[in-house]
């Protein structure tokens, strides 16, 4: 009870203050400032985003399957606000439509939240296959009741020191996933679904990648797939050079 008292609390701020759509998106050289985006019309204008200088709020009502046929945003590797996704009615998979996204870092949050996913009636899987870390806040996964793998994923690694409110629905396994099969390890063994394992940026199973790097190409380390701190004529660095 509680917990579904907190996610309409939450959304019912969410609905309040997106009852515009954004006409434009300020873009340049791959950063795009606060997107809030309730039409369909509006996702192109992401296109060109690879990170996100604020908050990601989508609120897609009266969208079916078919509406995103071919639409991804493969770009897209960071957010350094909140992300919250909701009421997405025809949204199958978050991971098809942001399959890159990498960072959540929290700077700013929705009552303590920074990653927040729920009301989506026709939503199969989170799918964020690359999504790594949550630098600041929680977790709300409270989708609909076709949605699996909502708990074959080890969110505390993602989003450590915060709270989770997880939809209980795949506990029974309605769906009839497949167990994750990543590892034989079972504090390891964790999955977006049955063919997508999870990535750890830290612990046993982490990538092995430079220390400049939030995640990394497997045949090399050293070349991030996203920076930690900052990026500088395309290298990744942990402090700015002088004059810069």
């Amino acid at each position: 009870m509680a917990s579904t008292t907190l996610i309409w609390i939450i959304l019912t701020v969410l609905q309040l203050g997106c009852t515009m759509h954004v006409n434009e998106v300020y873009q340049y050289h791959g950063f795009c400032l606060d997107v809030l985006i309730n039409q369909m019309t509006a996702l192109q204008k992401l296109d060109n985003c690879t990170v996100i200088l604020g908050d990601l709020k989508l609120q897609l009502q009266r969208t079916r399957p078919r509406d995103f046929v071919n639409i991804s945003f493969p770009k897209l590797k960071e957010v350094t606000g909140c992300v919250a996704i909701y009421g997405a009615s025809g949204l199958e998979s978050v991971g098809g439509l942001f399959p890159n996204l990498m960072r959540v870092r929290g700077n700013t949050l929705i009552n303590n939240y920074a990653l927040i996913i729920s009301n989506m009636p026709r939503l199969r899987e989170i799918g964020l296959a690359n999504l790594l870390k949550v630098d600041r806040g929680g977790v709300i996964i409270w989708p609909g009741p076709l949605t699996c793998y909502v708990h074959s994923v080890d969110w505390r690694a993602i989003a450590p020191n915060a709270r989770h409110v997880l939809s209980g629905i795949d506990v029974y396994n309605p769906c009839k996933t497949l167990p994750c099969s990543c590892t034989d390890n079972s504090t390891t063994n964790f999955c977006w679904n049955n063919r997508k394992c999870q990535r750890f940026l830290e612990g046993p199973e982490a990538e092995r990648c430079n220390p400049e790097c939030v995640g990394c190409l497997k045949r090399d380390g050293s070349i991030c797939s996203l920076c930690r701190y900052y990026t500088y004529r395309n290298k990744c660095l942990n402090t700015c050079p002088n004059g810069t």
